[in-house]
């Protein structure tokens, strides 16, 4: 019998015993039902729904029930999974990302999901510059790990986003440069009430979801530091932003001016929109002639270029910056064109009087030359080698073998008498 009814002693409902042609082991399922009537016919519905989803002709109940899930709902099932083994901030812009791409995308449940739509989309992002590179990455990363997810737990049968590539980030990357001192002031004069959130900013090098997410208790005046939560830090970890002397008072006063409560938010107007039209009101090219970018990054360019051109130590920099790789401090976020080069040039020693600088006529003007004679005269040696100067409209000439005669003869070469004499010394060989 390949299905059969089965009533447990400690449930009230009906299970249903099945057993396909080819199947190892057999599968018992709940009818939900107590009636066994109804039972029988759930069985029998539910053995020919099995023998469709062996034959290919339907995907199996899990895919279907799955199928008939929004996309969200799924989202929340993930993020309960694995709330034990990620943190609050990993699952918070998770969330956040695959709500977005629902939203913009017009997926509702896993079947509308495809990689032409997300493609589009992207495509699109790319066109009006409203996301970088990385970003996108992002974005298209937090997607597949919700649909490698469901794809795990059987709820999906394929990861349709599997096939779309990353996209290239070298080379894309947009570069950023700090603000000079100058146009920092420019910065402050043309943004009013704001001009307090950009020296903070500028001031102690914080990102702008960490500035953004300040309340007035992590904000410790009397020690000179504010307490950046783990939660909205890059790395997860608790910093402790020292303060400078003189922005305490200010801050002071700012908070008590907004009578603020200690779970207010710091800068509870933040907007992203707020900085280009600042710059822009105070002069600041958005896009510099070298292709680099101001933003509102750019002031924690500015802290680091800042600190770098005062001699603070590499040490001392890294934790100011919090980089656990001194490159980034170095070459990422240091402006050179911020660095004191022409001031470093004074620290070089006095250049001496050069009095002694020779004249641009090095070579004599009538050099001596040097020929190779013999010297038959030192009784040690059968043959002696001197060296003889001769001017410069003199050469050198040495003798031919005899056989150079025989040559000339011939009218091959020009006959030179063996026995001729020179103006030069000859070549004299000892019997």
């Amino acid at each position: 019998m390949p299905c059969h009814l089965i009533k447990r002693s400690h449930s009230k409902n009906y299970h249903g015993w099945f057993r396909l042609p080819g199947w190892e082991k057999a599968k018992t399922e709940s009818l939900h039902c107590a009636t066994k009537q109804v039972a029988q016919k759930k069985l029998l519905d539910r053995y020919e729904e099995l023998e469709r989803e062996a034959a290919g002709i339907v995907p199996p109940k899990t895919l279907r029930d799955a199928a008939r899930k929004t996309v969200l709902s799924h989202l929340e099932d993930m993020l309960a999974a694995k709330s034990a083994i990620r943190d609050e901030k990993y699952l918070r812009e998770l969330k956040a990302k695959i709500a977005l791409l629902c939203k913009e995308c017009g997926w509702t449940n896993a079947v509308s999901v495809t990689a032409e739509t997300f493609q589009l989309w992207r495509a699109r992002r790319l066109g009006n510059r409203s996301a970088s590179a990385k970003t996108l990455n992002e974005y298209l990363s937090a997607m597949r790990s919700l649909l490698n997810w469901l794809v795990m737990h059987g709820k999906l049968a394929q990861n349709p986003m599997a096939t779309v590539e990353l996209l290239p980030v070298h080379g894309m990357v947009r570069p950023r440069r700090a603000l000079g001192d100058a146009e920092f002031e420019w910065l402050l004069a043309a943004s009013g009430s704001r001009a307090l959130l950009y020296t903070v900013a500028a001031y102690t090098g914080l990102r702008y979801g960490e500035i953004a997410a300040l309340v007035v208790g992590d904000v410790k005046l009397d020690q000179a530091y504010i307490a950046v939560r783990s939660e909205t830090t890059k790395n997860g970890r608790l910093a402790c932003q020292p303060l400078p002397e003189t922005l305490v008072p200010a801050l002071r006063e700012y908070i008590a001016a907004q009578n603020f409560q200690p779970d207010n938010l710091l800068f509870p107007r933040m907007s992203r929109k707020h900085f280009p039209r600042d710059a822009a009101a105070a002069g600041i090219s958005r896009v510099g002639t070298d292709g680099r970018r101001v933003g509102f990054h750019s002031l924690r360019h500015t802290f680091c270029s800042w600190l770098q051109r005062a001699g603070v130590s590499q040490r001392v920099l890294m934790e100011l910056m919090r980089h656990s790789d001194r490159r980034l401090s170095d070459h990422l976020y240091t402006d050179v064109a911020l660095l004191p080069v022409r001031e470093g040039l004074r620290s070089l020693p006095t250049i001496p009087k050069l009095s002694h600088i020779l004249t641009h006529e090095i070579v004599p003007a009538s050099p001596t030359e040097s020929r190779l004679v013999s010297h038959a005269g030192n009784s040690c040696m059968r043959e002696g080698v001197v060296w003889e100067q001769v001017r410069p409209g003199e050469s050198s000439q040495v003798p031919l073998s005899p056989k150079a005669v025989k040559i000339g003869a011939t009218g091959f070469e020009p006959a030179t008498s063996w026995s001729q004499t020179t103006r030069s010394t000859k070549l004299s060989y000892a019997p």
